[in-house]
Parts: structure tokens; sequence; C-alpha cells
């Protein structure tokens, strides 16, 4: 298997968030959709070389470990048009990192104990994800 990083502000990281991206040419723009066309073509180029049935996991986050409280998607439709093409694209098995896997990440949509990033993403893409955050209480956090 092949994991490509594209979270906690590594490369392909930095081309999703506004406040880095300040491009003004095809890997820029004001949407999370346009942001993400680098990620898509990264993970497209890495699909060619190792072919179809061989997984690739692309790690995501909407935080930031100097923000904790920052998103990338702020709605479910806005993580389908940030996820949607990055799955399309090749990424088979989104890694969804959250510093607490355990809360929801759209509460206002389905409450305090709704569906995390992980359960987020298998929602609007149908793909495998991977769930993993830190585990508060257990080790004082």
């Amino acid at each position: 298997m092949v994991e490509l990083h594209g979270a906690h502000g590594y490369v392909i990281d930095q081309f999703f968030w506004s406040g880095t991206n300040r491009r003004d040419d095809r890997y820029g723009g004001a949407t999370i959709a346009e942001r993400s066309r680098f990620a898509a073509e990264v993970v497209a180029a890495v699909r060619a070389a190792v072919g179809p049935a061989f997984p690739a996991i692309l790690r995501l986050s909407q935080w930031k470990p100097q923000s904790f409280g920052a998103r990338l998607a702020t709605t479910p439709n806005e993580m389908a048009q940030w996820l949607e093409p990055l799955v399309s694209a090749g990424a088979g098995i989104p890694h969804c990192s959250q510093r607490r896997f355990r809360g929801p990440e759209f509460p206002e949509v389905d409450g305090e104990t709704g569906r995390n990033l992980a359960g987020w993403a298998k929602k609007l893409t149908g793909a495998t994800t991977i769930s993993v955050g830190e585990i508060l209480g257990a080790f004082g956090g």
C-alpha cells in the first residue's frame, strides 16, 4: 500500500487551506474544490504508477496542530466538494485524522453523537475510511 500525507501542514495540506494557498493559477482558488486540484493530480499520478488494485490511502484532516478549531469544510456539502475529487482520482481510503476522533464533525447537522470525520467521509464518498485521533481521558489529555 501507499499513503500520501495530505494533513497537518505537509505540502498537499498547504494547498487545501485558503490561508496558505494564495496561488492565482489553476492550483489556487476561492473554493476547497479549486484548492484540491493539486492533491487530486498527485493522487491520480500515484494511482497510475501503482495500478488500480494497489491500496492507496490519503491522510486528511480539518484541524491544525496550532489551531484545533480550524475547519476546511464547514458543511457536509463543502466536505463533499473536497473529498469526492480525491476519491475519484484514486484515493481509495481516506485516512481521517481529527483531534477527538469520537467527536462529531458536524454536530450542528447530526448532533453531539453524530458522525466523526471518517463517518462523514464514508457517507459522502462511499469509500472505506480510517479514523484516527487523540483518545482523551485515557492518557490524561
